[in-house]
């Protein structure tokens, strides 16, 4: 029975540890530092994405300021390749154009037809886009211009404005 008892003293049920080991804790904490740098990367890439667009956004609008300048020159013969350097927010984009084509009538312009190129520097580099805009002339009135132009010669009127064939809107609105 002594035999026994020291045999399982020396054998005995295995002590039951209390905590993690070493290496239970490094794999955690290498699982851990793994997924913070997928999700630090992963907000890093959505605040590059979101500056690149804002980039384009402004790229846009300044495309739109410089259509804007040249729709407001009244002769169309103005219009020839050049290029502008708007700013938005302190960050230049330049925005260049060039005639592709032009409608002319006898030496009369009537249309032109400009390819325009917009670039900039992003966070993703040297970033562009083109675009086309057609340019026409108004010839100098607008059509309830023409319209009462044509009532004041004697000339029949078509369309909306013409008051001498009881035509001032569109089809039902005119109810007497």
């Amino acid at each position: 029975m002594k035999a026994r008892m020291y045999f399982r003293s020396l054998v005995g049920k295995p002590a039951r540890s209390s905590g993690f080991t070493l290496v239970e804790v490094l794999i955690s904490m290498l699982i851990l530092a793994i997924a913070i740098f997928a999700i630090a990367e992963m907000f890093a890439g959505v605040l590059v994405l979101q500056l690149s667009l804002k980039d384009r956004e402004n790229a846009q609008l300044a495309s739109l300021m410089v259509l804007q300048e040249l729709r407001a020159l009244q002769d169309l013969e103005d219009l020839s390749a050049s290029s502008d350097l708007p700013s938005i927010e302190g960050k230049s984009y330049e925005v260049s154009w060039t005639v592709e084509s032009e409608d002319v009538v006898g030496s009369k312009v009537f249309g032109k037809t400009l390819e325009f190129n917009v670039a900039w520097s992003g966070p993703l580099g040297e970033k562009s886009f083109s675009f086309r805009n057609v340019f026409s002339g108004n010839f100098g009135y607008t059509r309830g211009d023409r319209l009462g132009q044509e009532l004041k010669e004697g000339r029949p009127g078509y369309g909306y404005g013409d008051t001498l064939h009881d035509h001032t809107g569109p089809p039902g609105q005119n109810k007497k």
